[in-house]
């Protein structure tokens, strides 16, 4: 990328103070946050996921769901919203003509949660190889 072209993507994006710290971690044992196990039934590749800027909730992007977890208490975490995000049986046919496997690769993936103000999330998901 040109010297150029990359300072003005750098000044499209604002001042660094303005974003947000790109990950929150917690060291192991941390008395602040410690290991709490969840697991609902079939709720699979749970690989996205987006802390609340307050810490309290967790967005989980899953295959064909997107989870809101309550992490409030660092004892226990509970389910506060589950939305089910499952391609058409239409567009699982139209994956499969594509030559892809229904079970493994038509699913909806979703692999970008993004907030968009205090009551929005936008989430982005591969949707059976759809376009939307």
């Amino acid at each position: 990328m040109a010297p150029a072209a990359l300072l003005h993507l750098l000044s499209l994006l604002g001042s660094v103070d303005s974003l947000p710290p790109p990950r929150t971690s917690f060291l192991l044992n941390s008395t602040d946050r410690p290991l709490v196990y969840f697991s609902l039934p079939d709720v699979h590749n749970t690989t996205t996921l987006l802390l609340s800027p307050d810490a309290s909730t967790l967005y989980v992007g899953a295959r064909d769901i997107v989870l809101s977890l309550d992490v409030s208490q660092s004892d226990v975490i509970s389910l506060k919203k589950k939305v089910e995000w499952r391609p058409s049986d239409a567009e699982i046919h139209d994956c499969q003509n594509k030559g892809k496997n229904p079970t493994v690769d038509c699913p909806n993936f979703v692999r970008v949660l993004q907030p968009i103000n205090s009551t929005h999330l936008y989430a982005c998901g591969r949707y059976g190889f759809g376009t939307l």
